[in-house]
């Protein structure tokens, strides 16, 4: 006898199916998901102990309120066994400490490695929540940076407030303490670029950074031939000095030496009213004196000035023959200063 099959044997049968496609789906997803989470290799069994016993020491020496040591501590058991647990502990030591920004970082990178743990080891979730929760407290007392250059060359080094950048992380924001931070980005080759920007709680300020071509013209070329490069002779600095002062000396002896002529003029002017053409008599001998005296005067003062243009003329007519020997450059690099010539 034949059993017929009705609507409810019709409905089992789809809903198997159904069941079996879904598991189908599940069982990659999970595999996928497993395989994205990298695989953390058991370290050997003494490492495993010596990290542990510094995470616990570590951990005493946080409830003694010493946390600089247990900060110590807490990166020799990371450095012997990579801990979201130990990164946990060291990032609320920084906290004490007052380390505001690298404590944020410290949070940061402890979510991110224990929810990639959690994926596989459920035990590292809490670390997850814990380092949020905490990171979220201490926020309100740092501030952020956020850097962009324009090119990013072979060998290009970025630092904000005297850390390192990863060059992945370029364009992302960087914590920093409030106040006047340095930026500084520097490649081979290149002149580094600094930046001075006032970092500010709850505002992230951007830096845009161009990094020169070449550090080529940041210094000038030394002169060829008998002129300088921009086609004019230069007197050596002390020649130039000597003739400005001997062609001012001249110039002053040329001024007073009219002023006394001008004087003189006026006194024998007025002894030849008082005297006519007749010998002076004795009571103007004095002005007669003076007359002479203020010619004198003239004379001498006019002797001075054309000494002192001729110097002068002669001083930089030396400084120019000698600038033909001698050439001389100074140049400033990144590096500081050079120096060249030719004898």
């Amino acid at each position: 006898m034949k059993a017929s099959l009705g609507p409810a044997h019709f409905a089992l049968a789809r809903t198997l199916r159904l069941l079996v496609a879904v598991v189908c789906m599940i069982v990659p997803f999970r595999a996928a998901l497993a395989q994205d989470a990298p695989a953390v290799v058991a370290p050997p069994a003494a490492q495993a102990e010596q990290a542990q016993q510094a995470f616990l020491r570590g951990s005493a020496m946080l409830d003694q309120h010493n946390a600089a040591g247990a900060l110590v501590e807490f990166d020799q058991a990371i450095a012997l066994v990579d801990s979201p647990n130990a990164r946990l502990y060291r990032a609320r030591a920084l906290t004490i400490l007052g380390r505001y920004a690298d404590a944020v970082e410290a949070y940061e990178r402890t979510a991110r490695d224990a929810e990639v743990r959690a994926r596989t080891e459920a035990r590292f979730a809490p670390t997850r929540s814990a380092a949020l929760e905490e990171m979220r407290r201490i926020e309100p007392r740092v501030a952020r940076v956020i850097v962009r250059v324009t090119e990013m060359p072979p060998g290009l080094r970025l630092r904000v407030a005297g850390r390192d950048v990863p060059l992945d992380q370029v364009g992302n924001a960087v914590v920093v303490e409030p106040g006047s931070v340095e930026v500084v980005a520097e490649a081979p080759g290149r002149p580094p670029r600094r930046q001075i920007v006032d970092a500010r709680v709850g505002r992230p300020v951007t830096v845009q950074l161009a990094i020169a071509e070449s550090a080529s013209a940041a210094s000038a070329p030394l002169p060829t031939g008998d002129s300088t490069a921009s086609g004019a002779r230069r007197v050596p600095t002390v020649f130039l000095v000597a003739s400005i002062a001997s062609l001012g000396v001249g110039a002053l002896g040329y001024g007073l030496s009219v002023g006394f002529f001008a004087a003189a003029s006026a006194r024998y002017q007025q002894l030849e009213r008082d005297c006519g053409a007749s010998p002076c008599p004795e009571s103007l001998r004095g002005a007669v004196d003076e007359g002479r005296s203020l010619q004198t005067a003239t004379n001498a003062l006019f002797v001075l000035g054309t000494v002192g243009v001729l110097a002068g003329g002669a001083l930089l007519t030396v400084g120019l023959v000698r600038s033909r020997r001698t050439e001389a450059a100074v140049a400033i690099t990144p590096s500081g200063f050079s120096f060249a010539g030719r004898f």
